[in-house]
């Protein structure tokens, strides 16, 4: 059984398995893949809104899918063991609606070391997993309602970057757009981002598609099931051309 909504309240548990039936055994696990994978970002991220069609819907569990999502398509794809971080509203230096100044205890660089996103209590155990190809896909909600300061966005987006490094010495991180921002928020965005990429040290930069609703739209006008199928064939082939 998959898990592919976001874990507000629903935190998922589990509680163990039962095998019955005469012969019934346990058979080895599957081989793990090679490659490993993380994925950093927000709604778009998560798959938010991916089961709907009507962009007058507002979210709801019933129509958010993860596996429907660009970073989930795009790990299957490339055969990849994959980790996600990431929830609907959240930004690097300023989460959805929050002041030009910022939320400095709501977003990507607090939230990133814990196991559960509202429990600081409980932190993630970062040397079980180590990438070998992390992406971020931030700046949405930073740049929310027009009411933000790129030059924040750009300070907290490098800090995080030392962060990770520390992290994830050997980990190649691509900084990504797409595909909610577009005009000078888009611009902007893209500035900063060129700005902190560095291939001499694995950090690179991919733009994916703007969504322009030819492809129809999910909820709240969030990525379409065929938006996040066309940014996964475009990252994946970045990613194949470029890191593999």
């Amino acid at each position: 059984m998959a898990y592919a909504i976001e874990g507000y309240e629903k935190n998922p548990e589990f509680r163990g398995f039962t095998i019955s039936g005469e012969g019934a055994r346990l058979l080895p696990p599957p081989e793990r893949p090679a490659l490993k994978m993380e994925f950093i970002g927000n709604s778009i991220t998560c798959g938010y809104g991916t089961e709907e069609t009507d962009p007058s819907v507002g979210f709801s569990y019933d129509t958010e899918n993860h596996t429907l999502g660009y970073a989930y398509l795009t790990a299957r794809a490339l055969n990849a063991d994959f980790n996600v971080v990431a929830r609907s509203g959240i930004g690097m230096y300023r989460s959805f609606g929050g002041p030009r100044e910022g939320t400095p205890e709501q977003r990507m660089p607090v939230e990133y070391d814990r196991t559960l996103i509202y429990n600081p209590d409980h932190y993630w155990n970062h040397s079980s997993f180590h990438p070998d190809i992390i992406c971020i896909n931030l700046g949405t909600n930073d740049t929310s309602l027009d009411n933000y300061d790129i030059d924040r966005f750009e300070l907290a987006y490098r800090k995080f970057l030392t962060h990770l490094r520390m992290l994830h010495p050997q980990a190649k991180i691509v900084l990504l757009t797409g595909s909610m921002l577009r005009g000078q928020a888009l611009a902007d965005v893209k500035g900063a981002l060129d700005r902190l990429a560095d291939p001499e040290k694995q950090i690179y930069r991919f733009d994916m598609s703007e969504q322009t609703g030819e492809l129809g739209y999910g909820a709240d006008y969030h990525p379409s099931r065929a938006q996040a199928a066309r940014m996964a064939e475009e990252l994946t082939a970045y990613l194949r051309d470029n890191l593999l």
